[in-house]
């Protein structure tokens, strides 16, 4: 609520971004980018701060974006390889809970038989081929 009462303080919403950008307010971003339908690039905010699981999420909240569909596919892989290190758990990586990559991996699946491609879709099921 607050977020929208300081927006009117901007003569345009790109004005705000530009002020959210500039004093890094990243999260408060993100807000205002889902609440405008804008996934992509709320996604992508997401994955910037490291919220990475929320990245993917956001992402199926566009359902009429094929670029939405493949953009999750591409977070999910990179999250995938960077838990999974030559079929071994990687000890190094940030904490992302294991079941939550596979439920979006899964829930991709279901979700994109029209919007992903054969390929894209194996490679999810398979990333390490």
């Amino acid at each position: 609520m607050r977020l929208r009462e300081a927006s009117k303080l901007f003569s345009s919403q790109e004005k705000l971004h530009e002020y959210m950008i500039e004093h890094d307010f990243g999260m408060a971003r993100v807000t205002v980018l889902e609440e405008e339908g804008r996934y992509v690039a709320a996604a992508k905010q997401y994955w910037q701060e490291g919220q990475k699981l929320r990245a993917v999420e956001s992402l199926f909240k566009d359902e009429t974006n094929p670029e939405a569909i493949r953009k999750a596919k591409d977070y999910i892989l990179l999250i995938l390889r960077e838990i999974i290190s030559f079929a071994t758990m990687n000890s190094d990586s940030p904490v992302v809970p294991w079941s939550g990559v596979a439920t979006l991996a899964k829930k991709l699946l279901q979700r994109s038989k029209a919007d992903l491609p054969l390929e894209d879709r194996l490679e999810v099921t398979s990333p390490a081929a």
